[in-house]
């Protein structure tokens, strides 16, 4: 029988038990699943596909409501007129400098993804991150805050990928679906995206970008080995803490994806990140830490 969820985010599990680690994927409210069977009086095994995923696992069963299509929210298609940057090609916005970093960077000197093959596709995505240089850049130096959104973006970016450093308020967003025009007026009518806004972004309008969501950290690392734009971002369980957004980058040299234990698949792509402290290369499934409630993996292409 076909189910909906309604809870915001829906955590399936692997096994029919609330640990950090059986965790497979959140998926959002009004996705439909169908039930496949009980497990005792509070649990459900489900299947879904979401977004070219196929998913079965394992949720609580209060979670679930009966299909019903009036109950599922209408979509539309075109989105493209939402895309949104503050003033591209600023000059004064370099890894150099903090005081432009809502704008994309702007030196005229700055490396973009090769896509005119896989090969080079991977090359220059590792050579983007040499020019960010995260461990060295005043850019993304941490101080009282950290920077993980900053450096995202900025990657992203470089690679042709949109992910926004700034982005429509709600406000904003009700009145350019009703046709009306929108004067844009920094933290008015747009307003800077942190790492927790950014896991919702991907949740709710990635996909209308071009993002796609995997499941498996090991598909993800192929992804970016073939030179694909790859991410890993998780939402905080307090909503005044910040989440974390990451980059996973190709496998080069001695660096590669690994598997952290030996008696157990908990594989860590190889990743780039800001953060409290910023790493160019590094192995780690930061995501599984107890402050984050929500986690993803995105790929474009």
């Amino acid at each position: 029988m076909s189910h909906i969820i309604n809870a915001e985010y829906l955590n399936i599990r692997s096994t029919p038990k609330i640990i950090r680690s059986n965790i497979i994927i959140a998926l959002p409210k009004y996705q439909e699943v169908k039930v496949v069977s009980l497990v005792g009086n509070s649990w459900s095994e489900i299947a879904t596909n979401y977004r070219g995923n196929f998913i079965k696992g394992y949720c609580k069963s209060n979670y679930l409501s009966p299909f019903d299509s009036s109950l599922v929210p209408q979509t539309h298609s075109d989105f493209s007129n939402l895309v949104l940057h503050r003033t591209e090609n600023n000059t004064a916005s370099t890894i150099h400098s903090r005081e432009h970093w809502t704008f994309p960077i702007g030196a005229p000197n700055r490396p973009v993804r090769n896509t005119s093959t896989s090969e080079d596709k991977k090359t220059s995505i590792l050579e983007i991150i040499d020019y960010l240089d995260v461990e060295n850049s005043e850019r993304y130096r941490p101080s009282t805050y950290t920077y993980c959104n900053i450096y995202a973006h900025d990657f992203a970016y470089l690679c042709g990928t949109y992910l926004p450093r700034v982005w429509w308020t709600e406000q904003a967003l009700v009145e350019l679906a009703m046709g009306k025009e929108v004067k844009l007026r920094y933290g008015v009518t747009y307003r800077e995206m942190n790492a927790n806004s950014l896991y919702n972004w991907l949740e709710d309008w990635g996909h209308k970008f071009g993002w796609q969501q995997y499941i498996r950290p090991e598909a993800v690392q192929d992804a970016a080995n073939e030179g694909k734009v790859c991410l890993c971002s998780a939402r905080n369980k307090r909503s005044n803490r910040s989440g974390h957004i990451s980059c996973i980058i190709p496998a080069h040299g001695t660096f590669k994806g690994i598997n952290l234990d030996d008696k157990v698949e908990r594989f860590a792509p190889l990743m780039s990140q800001a953060g409290r402290k910023n790493k160019k290369v590094y192995n780690d499934r930061w995501w599984e830490s107890s402050d984050f409630v929500h986690f993803g993996f995105w790929v474009h292409e």
